[in-house]
């Protein structure tokens, strides 16, 4: 009888149903037809009239989506090779499972002695346990995949419908959208293996020479004060997320104030583009970039360094006054690199990442937040006002 999880590994296999698979290839195929009538729209010139006016909106229409539906496709594709991928392994795991036959001569043996059950037992218990591994690690990327669909196939959503009427809920840059916030996901750069390592004696001293450092930080440079919070969490040795005041880093700070000015101002010139769209009163969210510029002060440096961020907001339009409460969001991973050091100090990261290594300190995710209210009026960027908003988040 065939067990559970092979029932499933096999399920992996076999079938192309897996999530999102039929679909997306007919994305990618719109995609390429909406393509070939927009170039063959565009090269001829016999358009005119009322018929060419139409024509002329459905291509404005397409054009504006064209960057993100295009990019989409791409990654359609590549994720139904992906998923193709998960399939073909699941198929040579299946395909190399071990038997659950016992061989005859052992199978005798265990006859004789009155052993047979419990030998063909513990060979298909020893096959199952190999199809679950293998289940399990197809079923993981799998739903990864499947997460990552679904978010394509809210791109395509948003399309230009059939009749080039535009559904208006994403930038032409694909960078923001209608909705709700949605937190990004990440995957962080570990050079230090947690717990890989064992200490020694030289451990200790390094520890100790550290701590006395943190200490002394904290009697000696209220300066550093968000960056000793940050080095003692390190110690802290929980992983726990850590909140750090943003808007604190915006007032102390010149790089973090241009980067979050940065994002407040694509903000702004999304919701502008949204508003073109027709749309009156909504939420936004947007993608998560890379900071363009790197903290200026010792303690921000040493705090957040390089981050992530993203905005998210509310718009209202009324009359020919546009209202934006947004938020920038910053997100960062709070550990060390290999080979690299301290701007301010030219310390090791290598001795503080051996903490890590050793089981002795964690390292932990950190966010922070920053919104402002900013008024216009529709079509005058001449005209924008940014202000505080109460009750403004860290």
């Amino acid at each position: 009888m065939t067990g559970h999880w092979e029932q499933l590994l096999t399920e992996f296999a076999e079938s192309s149903s897996y999530a999102g698979h039929d679909a997306f290839g007919a994305y990618s195929s719109l995609w390429e037809n909406a393509a070939g009538v927009h170039r063959a729209c565009v090269g001829d010139p016999g358009i005119r009239g009322v018929s060419g006016d139409a024509a002329a909106a459905a291509m404005s229409n397409f054009s504006q989506f064209s960057s993100s539906l295009s990019a989409a496709a791409k990654r359609a594709s590549g994720l139904l090779s992906e998923a193709e991928d998960v399939r073909s392994s699941a198929l040579r795991a299946l395909d190399l499972l071990p038997s659950a036959t016992p061989p005859d001569a052992l199978r005798d043996a265990a006859a004789s002695a009155g052993l047979d059950s419990v030998l063909a037992d513990a060979f298909a218990m020893r096959r199952e346990w190999a199809a679950k591994h293998s289940a399990q690690d197809a079923s993981a990327q799998l739903t990864t995949l499947g997460s990552q669909m679904s978010e394509v196939a809210a791109i395509f959503a948003d399309s230009p419908d059939g009749d080039g009427s535009a559904a208006g809920t994403v930038t032409s840059d694909g960078r923001f959208r209608i909705g709700p916030p949605q937190q990004p996901s990440y995957t962080w750069d570990e050079d230090f293996i947690y717990g890989s390592e064992s200490a020694d004696f030289d451990d200790f001293l390094s520890s100790e020479k550290w701590k006395t450092k943190l200490a002394g930080a904290r009697l000696l440079r209220p300066d550093l004060s968000d960056a000793t919070e940050a080095y003692s969490h390190y110690w802290s040795n929980t992983g726990d997320d850590w909140q750090f005041d943003y808007e604190k880093a915006y007032l102390d700070d010149s790089g973090v104030r241009a980067d979050v000015d940065q994002q407040i101002a694509a903000a702004r010139q999304a919701a502008e583009e949204l508003i073109g769209s027709g749309n009156s009163s909504f939420s936004f969210t947007g993608q998560p970039s890379v900071t363009a510029h790197y903290p200026t002060t010792e303690n921000w440096q040493k705090a957040i360094g390089g981050h992530q961020q993203w905005p998210s907001g509310d718009v209202v339009v009324n009359g020919n006054t546009a209202t934006m409460t947004v938020t920038v969001h910053a997100d960062d991973h709070y550990n060390f690199n290999r080979g690299q050091a301290d701007i301010a100090s030219d310390a090791p990261d290598d001795e503080n990442g051996r903490f890590t290594e050793i089981g002795w300190a964690k390292p932990f995710d950190s966010s922070g937040s920053v919104t402002r209210t900013v008024t216009w009026t529709v079509g005058d960027p001449s005209t924008v006002t940014v202000s505080p908003s109460p009750n403004e988040g860290r």
